[in-house]
Parts: structure tokens; sequence; C-alpha cells
């Protein structure tokens, strides 16, 4: 009964991915029979996200141009997290333990988050903490606890280069060597109650900006703060498919009237290497990007970095890409259209995976002026941060 269960509901859902697409019905059925069943367990667990498996595998709409009907919508900024709400996970929260009658060789990382591990950003819910709870142990082999026989990053080469820096290998828990093992729980989701959301679901991607600082230094950047420079740097880190910013352009000429002396370019992450990738957004002092999985990189920001994520009208999710911002350091502000209430507006997409797909596959239309104007503001809460390292 279960089997005939889940071929009816995989039939449905596949039959809603046709009806979208008729080109994806072979290439789902053919090449991803594992994320059809990763999909229909998460709706067992509470957690459909179309959304999610439509960017992770490219089924995004392609970038379309504006059409005469569309209207450009002004934007306000809310910061997404202050001092002392930044949402650090706890080492209360971190369940550790060491074998008795030996002294331990290895630190191993047990995670309950399993979304969607061949999709960086969530590969990054689990890496990222298990990070933190390594430099509690700097001295022990670090090993990732994954099931047996499996590697489910193989196939991202962003995740690929991160275990790389971090150092880690993967294993069991039960292995031989005498260990030190710790649990960390499982991710919020990012949907808190600015989203609409009956509980907060925040991200807690790091217990101390401490363990972003150390991070940097594996990979070889430094550990300056943002925006110290004469000289700004803004990159538009945008999009080429779904949620693709159109007013980018508009923007480059509204900002080099306001900040005449700064550097602003534009960046794609499509085809960038991870380490590009890493290099580009450790350099800029303000990064202005659409909520996509590009913003992952931030863990590789600087401190009091500033964060300014835009959100399409009907999707508003701070608690995920503001939340690592938040830890890392940065100065994080979400954007939304003016005068819509996020909360009330997220709602459908909180509990229609559809909805979520069709909102989040459009162009992005947030009005060019409106976001260089708020420039002025973040530039001065980054001197603000900047002065708490001093």
């Amino acid at each position: 009964m279960l089997s005939l269960l889940f071929t009816s509901a995989t039939a449905m859902w596949l039959g809603e991915m046709t009806s979208r697409g008729p080109s994806k019905m072979p290439y789902m059925q053919g090449q991803h029979p594992d994320v059809i069943r990763q999909y229909m367990q998460d709706i067992a667990d509470g957690r459909p996200s179309i959304a999610d498996y439509e960017e992770e595998f490219g089924f995004d709409d392609a970038f379309a141009e504006p059409r005469s009907n569309e209207t450009f919508l002004p934007y306000d900024f809310k910061q997404v997290f202050q001092r002392p709400e930044i949402p650090f996970l706890k080492e209360i929260d971190t369940v550790i333990s060491a074998d008795p009658g030996c002294t331990p060789t290895h630190i191993l990382c047990e995670s309950g988050t399993t979304f969607s591990q061949n999709h960086f950003p969530h590969a990054a819910e689990k890496l990222l903490p298990c990070w933190s709870l390594f430099q509690m142990y700097p001295d022990l082999r670090r090993v990732l606890v994954v099931p047996e026989g499996e590697n489910p990053y193989a196939r991202s080469p962003w995740s690929s280069h991160l275990l790389e820096v971090m150092q880690v290998e993967l294993g069991t828990r039960d292995r031989n060597a005498c260990k030190v093992t710790g649990y960390v729980p499982r991710d919020g989701g990012g949907w808190n109650l600015d989203s609409g959301a009956a509980t907060d679901k925040t991200n807690k991607f790091l217990m101390r900006t401490e363990d972003a600082l150390q991070l940097h230094v594996a990979i070889g950047l430094g550990t300056t703060i943002a925006g110290e420079s004469s000289q700004l740097r803004i990159g538009i880190l945008n999009r080429k498919a779904g949620r693709h910013w159109v007013e980018s352009s508009a923007f480059i000429e509204a900002t080099q009237r306001l900040f005449s002396n700064a550097v602003v370019e534009e960046k794609y992450f499509e085809d960038a290497s991870p380490r590009d990738q890493a290099e580009w957004v450790h350099t800029q002092d303000v990064i202005v990007s659409p909520h996509g999985a590009q913003l992952t990189n931030v863990i590789w920001a600087r401190r009091c970095t500033g964060i300014m994520e835009l959100f399409p009208q009907g999707y508003y999710r701070p608690g995920f890409f503001g939340a690592l911002a938040s830890v890392i350091g940065g100065v994080a502000f979400a954007g939304y259209p003016q005068g819509r209430n996020p909360a009330e507006d997220t709602l459908p997409a909180l509990s229609d995976a559809q909805v979520r797909y069709e909102i989040r596959s459009k162009p992005l239309w947030a009005e060019s002026e409106s976001v260089a104007r708020f420039l002025e503001q973040l530039v001065a809460e980054q001197k603000l941060c900047a002065l708490t390292y001093k």
C-alpha cells in the first residue's frame, strides 16, 4: 500500500512538473529518481520544496526581458539581525561525548540535517555547524559522519571544495579510532516570524564569528574589516535565470552618481569556480544580490561587509542567508517591495510549493533608485560595525 501511495504521489508531482515544461519529464524520470524519492520524503517530513529542486537542477525559467505589463517596484530595507539577536548556534545545543578509557585522536560531527545535501546551500547548513564543532578540538582529525559508502557532496563542486578547505574526511559513527563525537541539531529552514511562519526557524550556521575567520585563514584569505578603504567596492551578485535583477545596469549608474569614487561591478557565478567565487566575495565592501543559492558565498565575506538581499514580492525568507551574513560579522539587510507586509505576502508560499516555484522563477523588479538610495544608510551602519572591532 505504501508503495502504491508513493507511486501515485510521485506521478502527481511529475504531472505538475510536466504541465510547467514537458521536456522536464524524461529528465526527471531518466536521470534523477533519487531526487524524486528525496522530494517525497521531504513532503512526508513536512518540508515540501519544489523550488529548491528546480534551482538545484537548473529548472528555473530562463531570464526574460522586461515586458510592457511589468512595473519596477521601490524597495524598503530592514536589518535582519542585530546584536544580541544574531542567531549563533549555542554550544549547549551541541551534544558531545568522548570514548572512555582512551586519548581521542578524531573528532566526529554528526548532524540532523539531511535535506537535499547535493544542493550546496543546504550542504552548508550541515557543514558549517560542523566546522564550528571542529574548532573546539583543533588538534583532532576531523570526520563528518555520512551514511556508509555514500558521499552526498560528490556532485557539487562547491561542497567538495568546502570539504577540502575544511580538511575533513567522510566516515561513519562506528569507526575504530578513539574519538570525540558531537551532534549538532537539525537546521532551522530559514523561515522565521518575519516570513509569516508560526515558529522561528532561523538557521544557525556557526557558533562564533571567529569560526568564519578561521575558515578564511584555511582558504588563504585575509581577516581584514570591510568598508575601511576610501574607495568602496560594491558588487552586484546577479543571477542569469530565475530572479535575475533586471535593473542592475541602472543601479550601477545611480550608485556612481551617489559614490563617484566607488568601484561598482556586476558578477555572475554560474560559470565561476568555487575559489573564484570566494575571492570575489571577499574583496567586496557591499554586495547586492537577489535571494538565491549564490549567496551561500557570504561565508567568505569580511566582517562588516554590507549585504543587501533582494526578495521577490510574495517570498520573504530572511532567516537563511540573512542569518549566515549576520554570524560572519556582516551588516545584513533584507529588501522587500515598499508598503507591503512580507509576512502576509509569504503565507501562500509557505504552504504551496507551486506558488513558491512561480514566485521564485520570475525576474526581480526592484527599482534601482530605491536600492541605490539605501546605500548611504548601509555604509553608515558599516562604519559603526567597524568601530566594534577597534
